[in-house]
């Protein structure tokens, strides 16, 4: 976990505060555990068995026991191999490093040392509830980079710049020796850390996380599942959604964890992994050796400590050919949705509304392919709007990226597998609906297709994010 841009000092006195008083009402009628806000969706999983192989991967050093804990003690005491994989050391963390060691400007000298830190910090962690040394993996990114590595900084060519000030994985712990920062790399160490542990279970962020690092580490397992054509089972976990999630904020071991409102109702299927009272004090005593976090993170990171663990799983999207174009500005419903994306959650406040987006469809013949948004409000013209499609056809991975803006939208070259095209993508917008359309021969063939939506405010020429989606799969029926 990294708190960049999350927490303030005043933020987490009103939070406890809002907290205390809702822990004793709920104490006052009777127990706090949500059961009459949330009645739906108490399923009970994710199911585990003697045959199984556990990979759980984590962006920094405190997810892997934050989400999980409990699970990877299940596993232990059942004797199911488990192994965890850290993508990042946590070492970019600005607000840590200046108040663990009390400077204002923190130096690259510095970041190393927090990476050096959190990483004993979380083996110390991991240990403590039962795992080796040797069952946990850091892959030594830069912290923060998550998604610039995915979006941006793709080639081995184009290399990120981590706080740290490496542009490679300097750390002795490694998993791999001076790794270069770029998106590509990720995936060739995750699908090796894949085919050489052979897992049938997979624990990762979800996609709905809202800090970056999450939805980016979820982004990447979703896309080396893809090509590998994986076939066993996955499970995300949430760490960051919204100020007042998890519910409530503060340290509340006899309730438990519930999705946030703004997620049920969506397509995934929670599950409620039950931990025991030993379990849970061993959470919490795992927790409580990520000292550089405390100062930072509290009551937060306790507020995990619960009777239970969450979980997701989400349902293949499988969309067959249309027969006729779709009519995408009729209707309360767009046609072809393939996901919705929660409302009201946008990253900024400028024209959050126009934004918003909530739907995203997927369609297509044999001739073209027509992807459209929905936003909460309208179309805006300072807002670009971004459609990002990874296609897969066996070993050749290619990707799309449109950016749309008032009337005009054009594809991107990102990275050096970038389909490009020097001329304007056929778009049409009707009040809060924008439809773009492409030849079907990009896809043709795919075995499966990645797609995220997001939407930037270029009023102000800084390019600030305003929302983006889920990256989900799509599965077509290209025979």
């Amino acid at each position: 976990m990294s708190m960049n841009k999350r927490l303030s000092p005043t933020y987490l006195i009103l939070a406890y505060a809002i907290g205390m008083i809702l822990v004793i009402v709920g104490c006052t009628s009777g127990s706090f555990s949500g059961k009459n806000l949330r009645k739906k969706q108490k399923l009970v999983g994710p199911k585990l068995y003697q045959t199984d192989r556990v990979l759980v991967i984590a962006p920094h050093p405190d997810d892997e026991t934050i989400a999980p804990a409990g699970l990877i003690q299940e596993c232990l005491k059942r004797k199911i191999p488990v192994k965890v994989v850290l993508m990042n050391n946590g070492d970019g963390y600005r607000r840590c490093a200046i108040i663990n060691f009390k400077t204002l400007e923190p130096t690259i000298e510095d970041y190393k040392r927090l990476g050096y830190i959190r990483h004993q910090e979380s083996l110390n962690a991991m240990t403590s509830l039962g795992l080796s040394e040797k069952d946990v993996i850091y892959l030594s990114y830069a912290d923060g980079s998550t998604n610039s590595l995915f979006e941006k900084n793709w080639d081995y060519s184009d290399l990120h710049k981590g706080t740290n000030g490496d542009t490679h994985a300097t750390y002795p712990f490694a998993y791999e020796p001076d790794a270069p920062y770029c998106g590509e790399n990720v995936v060739k160490d995750l699908q090796q850390i894949f085919d050489d542990l052979k897992p049938n279970v997979v624990i990762y962020p979800d996609p709905e996380d809202d800090h970056h690092d999450h939805w980016a580490t979820s982004a990447f397992v979703e896309y080396v599942v893809s090509k590998i054509k994986y076939d066993g089972r996955q499970y995300t976990y949430l760490v960051h959604k919204g100020f007042d999630w998890p519910f409530p904020w503060l340290y509340s071991p006899e309730s438990t964890l519930e999705p946030p409102p703004e997620l049920v109702g969506l397509d995934a299927r929670w599950l409620r992994f039950k931990i025991t009272t030993d379990e849970e004090q061993k959470k919490e005593t795992a927790l409580g050796m990520y000292e550089s976090q405390k100062l930072m993170a509290e009551p937060f990171l306790k507020a995990f400590v619960r009777t239970n663990e969450l979980f997701a799983c989400y349902p293949d999207i499988v969309l067959p050919p249309v027969k006729k174009e779709p009519d995408f500005f009729k209707g309360r419903i767009m046609p072809s949705v393939a996901f919705r994306d929660p409302a009201k959650d946008a990253l900024t406040r400028e024209l959050e509304g126009f934004g918003d987006i909530i739907e995203v469809s997927f369609a297509y013949d044999r001739k073209k392919v027509w992807m459209a948004l929905e936003t909460r409000r309208g179309i805006a013209p300072d807002i670009v709007y971004g459609y990002h499609v990874r296609i897969f056809k066996g070993d050749d991975i290619k990707r799309i990226d449109v950016n749309a803006k008032e009337k005009v939208a054009r594809i991107g070259k990102e990275a050096s597998n970038s389909i490009f095209i020097d001329k304007q993508v056929p778009m049409k917008t009707m009040n809060n609906r924008m439809v773009i359309e492409l030849p079907y021969s990009y896809f043709d063939n795919a075995d499966v297709v990645m797609l995220n939506v997001d939407s930037f405010n270029s009023q102000d020429g800084n390019h600030r994010r305003i929302d983006r989606t889920a990256w989900r799969r799509l599965y077509l029926d290209n025979r």
